[in-house]
């Protein structure tokens, strides 16, 4: 059951999130690659009792990592208390996907502190 609704999720933002943008800071501007194929952008509210999920998510993306034709982002929203692993912080940070990096927060390129993920101006940004 758990298989599907992460597979629905995935189906969503693999149609959805083409077609946004985010604002990048210097520090991604030089690692992303400005001529790639594709840019999958993934908006992950997992500042509840799913945090976990969300973490083996990531790990699982950073089995294979952006590429030369891929970049992968992810906006990650987090909340204290949920899950202890990787440092347990809280806030929205923007990851760009490495392969096999240290850690999920070695692929940290920017952090918003605290975003609300329900709204929409920030999905829009």
């Amino acid at each position: 059951m758990r298989f599907l609704i992460h597979c629905k999720v995935l189906i969503l933002l693999g149609i959805l999130f083409p077609f946004l943008s985010c604002h990048f800071d210097s520090k991604l501007k030089l690692l992303v690659h400005s001529d790639v194929e594709w840019n999958y952008l993934i908006y992950m509210a997992a500042d509840n009792n799913l945090e976990r999920f969300g973490i083996e998510n990531i790990r699982q993306m950073q089995k294979a990592g952006s590429s030369e034709n891929v970049n992968v982002l992810v906006l990650f929203d987090r909340s204290p208390g949920y899950e202890k692993q990787e440092g347990n912080w809280s806030g929205t940070k923007l990851l760009y996907i490495t392969k096999n990096p240290k850690s999920l927060n070695s692929d940290v390129v920017y952090d918003y502190q605290e975003l609300d993920m329900t709204d929409s101006h920030n999905l829009y940004e």
